[in-house]
């Protein structure tokens, strides 16, 4: 089963939102051990993965 590209797209958004309102905005610059800072890290990670799922959901779309 894979999951849409609007979805995957919807959940980034929604995930970038929820962390924006609990955690607050990115810091200027990066502590090691700052806890929004961490957050943001971790986010840009799935944020990451969720890209090159939707790249290749693209690639695969154009193929076919």
């Amino acid at each position: 089963m894979s999951v849409s590209i609007t979805k995957a797209v919807e959940a980034r958004d929604v995930l970038e939102k929820v962390l924006l309102e609990e955690v607050g905005p990115r810091c200027p610059d990066y502590e090691p051990y700052c806890v929004v800072c961490e957050a943001w890290l971790h986010f840009d990670g799935i944020k990451g993965v969720v890209n090159d799922y939707i790249d290749t959901q693209e690639l695969k779309e154009v193929q076919s």
